[in-house]
């Protein structure tokens, strides 16, 4: 092929580039994208450029050399499901962007970049530097965004999904970030946000806070963020049904009213986060039931490190706290704070934390107004009190199984009266609790694993959870250990890998596999196999079984298959159990999680239709791919 072919080729590498570069899902702790990967469209629509440079808004817009120049133009073309704009990298635009149009549930809009360099940039001093009103199934990604009010603005009472993706705003000078007013389904991914002088960096409001029915924001996800520096919460969400995963949230809060993050709702999860240093507030603070918040980080915040406050004049039910390290409270504040205001919760677990302290003012628990508490397999070091539990809290309190320790005489306080471990015992609690020193691997390092000889080794008691803050299997020996690290001695049957499928088509059969070997003593055989799997889908192992397993003989592979359940848009997750046959303490498990997409076509066969209409558009470039093929 020519010289003068390949230049003329270069509007469809182009595209060809941004379409591969749009690829990608959601993923989390346990699911990592799959092979086959698979676009957000099912379809693709008209292709338009804009080049701030070298552009003209008197061109088609349709190719590179014909970009649009201003967002002007951009702002006042009414766009079709399945369309692409995307902005030239490396250029800025001191405009605006206000989208007019909709795209469809399996055709959304993509508004992205193209080039290389650096993300297109809007810096611009109005309301927002994107506005979305009352408009749905918009892709926004590749953007930086700075000096306005607000980054992006979404309003309007609809359920349209909108996505941000890889989104850098700062220097936000009066609201948030990113603003969604009484919105549903809104996922935000891969965004870093910060700086943002009076607002927060995410925020989800209402008009009106008043009462539970005008939470008007539902199904709000943030996962892979970075947000810190601003100055009122990091994140702040009223709205059911929130999804807040894999984020690191730092250093936002200046007066106490504000937090890393402040989620008020029902029906959330918040996992997998690290939430540390802010200057005034909690690291969470909540409001709601049936909240699950799991597997965080939280530490050196300026007041609690969990906090749940009930502003509302209700009741809130069924929450859970576990598998969560708490550190670095002072000041009297403590690790995780449960407190009623106007209304009252009911029904909280507290499982499987720890809670670390080394101010000398530092606490573990505090529990006010509130009912039916369950405290089991917590760790609690803290210097001053390790319990509070007063006024209404002691109705339906349950506590056993823990660890606590502090150097005051009296660290525990129920209902105004001061006492011991063994006052405190006395009263029914804790019966097969310890106040001693856990053994930790190394305080000063914040490595809350234990020490081979710590009394916490399957000294716990079997709460249903099967993964520690590790991901290690729980529980490993005869017991759960108290605190959120599983003791990894040396165990006879191990497993590696994971089975986790991202994107995949309902109702196909995906393939994966994992390996399991021998590592105990050099003249040891196992029998070992299969025994769980998840109830969905259809299962095959290979093998499921087997005899004789010895050191020498490695890893040995299982494959597995799976026909996956013929349902869209949905996330499975589970685990496989393998035991020793002969040993049922003995056993590992291998994490498994599979998602299924919304109806959407693979990258060769969308490369294929950027293709064919690109060579609709022009003839010359027909004959150069056919003359290119002879």
């Amino acid at each position: 092929m020519s010289m003068k072919t390949i230049s003329m080729l270069t509007p469809v590498l182009i595209v060809i580039l941004f379409v591969t570069s749009s690829i990608g899902g959601v993923v989390n702790k346990h699911c990592t994208d799959s092979a086959e990967t698979l676009i957000e469209t099912t379809s693709i629509g008209t292709i338009y450029y804009i080049d701030a440079t070298d552009g003209s808004d008197s061109n088609d817009g349709l190719f590179e050399g014909a970009a649009w120049k201003t967002m002007a133009k951009v702002n006042s073309v009414n766009f079709n499901p399945a369309d692409i704009i995307q902005f030239k990298r490396g250029e800025m635009w001191n405009e605006a962007l206000s989208i007019l149009s909709s795209g469809s549930e399996d055709d959304p809009i993509i508004f992205g970049a193209y080039g290389e360099g650096t993300r297109p940039v809007i810096y611009t001093d109005t309301d927002a530097c994107i506005y979305i009103e009352e408009k749905e199934h918009i892709i926004i990604k590749d953007f930086e965004l700075k000096g306005a009010e607000r980054g992006v603005w979404i309003t309007g009472d609809i359920k349209g999904s909108i996505k941000l993706n890889n989104l850098a705003i700062h220097d936000i000078t009066n609201h948030n970030g990113i603003s969604i007013k009484e919105r549903e389904n809104v996922l935000i991914e891969n965004c870093e946000i910060y700086n943002c002088s009076k607002g927060d960096g995410i925020s989800a409001y209402n008009e009106g806070l008043k009462n539970w029915a005008t939470l008007a924001n539902h199904n709000i996800t943030i996962k892979n963020c970075t947000i810190y520096n601003n100055y009122k919460n990091g994140v702040y969400i009223a709205g059911h049904n929130a999804n807040i995963a894999n984020n690191t949230i730092h250093s936002n809060g200046m007066t106490k009213y504000y937090h890393n993050i402040y989620l008020i709702g029902e029906n959330g999860i918040v996992e997998y986060n690290e939430l540390h240093s802010s200057p005034a507030g909690d690291g969470f603070r909540y409001e709601g039931g049936h909240l699950r918040i799991r597997y965080n980080y939280v530490h050196d915040n300026g007041k609690h490190g969990i906090s749940f406050w009930n502003d509302f004049p209700a009741t809130f039910f069924d929450n859970e706290i576990y598998y969560n390290i708490v550190e670095g409270m002072d000041d009297k504040h403590w690790g995780i704070h449960v407190n009623e205001y106007a209304g009252g919760f009911d029904g909280v677990k507290i499982y499987n934390n720890i809670i670390y302290g080394e101010n000398f003012e530092s606490r573990g628990m505090a529990f006010y107004d509130c009912s039916n508490i369950d405290i089991k397999n917590n760790i609690v070091f803290v210097k001053d009190r390790v319990l509070t539990v007063d006024n209404e809290g002691a109705y339906g309190f349950s506590s056993d199984y823990n660890c606590w320790l502090s150097n005051i005489n009296t660290p525990f306080k129920w209902d105004e009266q001061y006492g011991n471990f063994n006052d405190f015992q006395s009263l029914g609690y804790d019966v097969h609790s310890y106040f001693a020193d856990p053994l930790f691997v190394d305080l000063d390092g914040s490595d809350f694993h234990l020490q081979s000889g710590s009394p916490m080794i399957d000294s716990g008691v079997d709460l249903g959870y099967y993964l520690d803050f590790d991901d290690n299997s729980v529980p490993f020996g005869t017991a759960p250990d108290i605190g959120a690290f599983e003791f990894q001695g040396k165990q006879g049957l191990q497993c590696n890998g994971a089975l986790s499928w991202n994107n995949i088509k309902p109702g196909s059969t995906v393939n994966r596999s994992f390996t399991i070997e021998n590592a105990g003593d050099p003249d040891s055989e196992i029998d070992w196999e299969i025994t769980e799997w998840p109830i969905w889908g259809s299962w095959t192992f290979d093998p499921l079984y087997g005899e004789d397993l010895k050191p020498e003989d490695g890893p040995i592979t299982i494959q597995v298959s799976v026909m996956v359940p013929d349902k869209q848009n949905k996330d499975f997750e589970g685990m496989v159990k393998i035991v020793n046959k002969n040993d049922s303490n003995d056993f590992c498990i291998i994490s498994v999680c599979l998602v299924t997409p919304k109806n959407k076509i693979s990258n060769s066969i969308l490369v294929l239709q950027v293709l064919e209409k690109i060579i609709q558009k022009s003839t010359l470039l027909e004959r150069i791919l056919l003359n290119s093929l002879q």
